[in-house]
């Protein structure tokens, strides 16, 4: 999350441009937090090296075997109670197969009493991962406050500049001095009309072509009815002469 948010600043900080002082201040901040995700991700490798990795094969190495050997003392037990049980009440079981279950039972027994005892005794080892893992944190949330520092620091010394650099004056136009082209008029109601530039450029087209087609009718018009009017100044002409 510390990446992706300093990228995200040091993109849009570059985009206000380098006079304005809330751009900087973007860029400052967005390179610590890349500064952070970078120590995060050692951080991240450590753990995984000297911490998760160790207690991985713990989980399925060692805790394993110990299981197996308690799963195994267990129905070795059962087996043997169940023949000294029958031999009791009188059964076939003879004393060769009743050793051979109680030596079966014993070794099982040893077995899981030597990887309990393994599993105990490696506790120095095992308090020394979790101690280096708390080490690891320690250190990456040192580095992440040495960090935010030097970027508080930074902030405070853009806030002071923003606060001595002049503001710029500005008198807002009254209505009468706006002055507002046709033009202007136009493109603004076709923009808060949803109109994009294309659906404009498409009127703007359509408008020219019917003006052409128009200026062709009128002239048209116009060569037409010139014979008209001088086929009737021939017939006064004629008129007045046979008068």
């Amino acid at each position: 999350p510390e990446g992706i948010l300093g990228e995200c600043m040091v993109t849009y900080g570059r985009k206000l441009g380098d006079d304005s002082i809330f751009g900087s201040s973007l860029l400052e901040m967005g390179e610590s937090l890349k500064q952070m995700a970078d120590v995060k991700y050692a951080l991240d490798d450590n753990i995984k090296q000297n911490f998760l990795e160790p207690l991985h094969h713990l989980q399925t190495k060692d805790l394993k075997e110990v299981m197996h050997h308690r799963k195994k003392l267990q129905g070795r037990r059962l087996d043997f109670d169940c023949k000294k049980r029958r031999q009791a009440k009188g059964s076939s079981i003879t004393e060769e197969e009743l050793k051979l279950a109680e030596d079966k039972f014993a070794e099982s027994l040893q077995l899981a009493q030597v990887g309990m005892i393994n599993l105990l005794e490696n506790e120095v080892e095992q308090v020394s991962q979790l101690t280096t893992f708390a080490e690891s944190l320690l250190d990456y949330h040192k580095q992440s406050v040495e960090i935010l520092k030097i970027a508080v620091e930074m902030l405070q010394e853009k806030r002071e500049e923003a606060i001595r650099r002049p503001r710029i004056s500005y008198t807002a136009k009254p209505i009468d001095e706006l002055v507002v082209t046709d033009d202007e008029s136009q493109n603004s109601q076709n923009i808060f009309n949803g109109a994009g530039p294309s659906s404009m450029v498409q009127t703007s087209s359509s408008v020219s072509a019917f003006n052409d087609n128009k200026s062709s009718k009128t002239g048209n018009n116009q060569t037409i009815s010139s014979p008209t009017k001088s086929t009737a100044t021939q017939n006064s002409s004629a008129t007045v002469t046979t008068a």
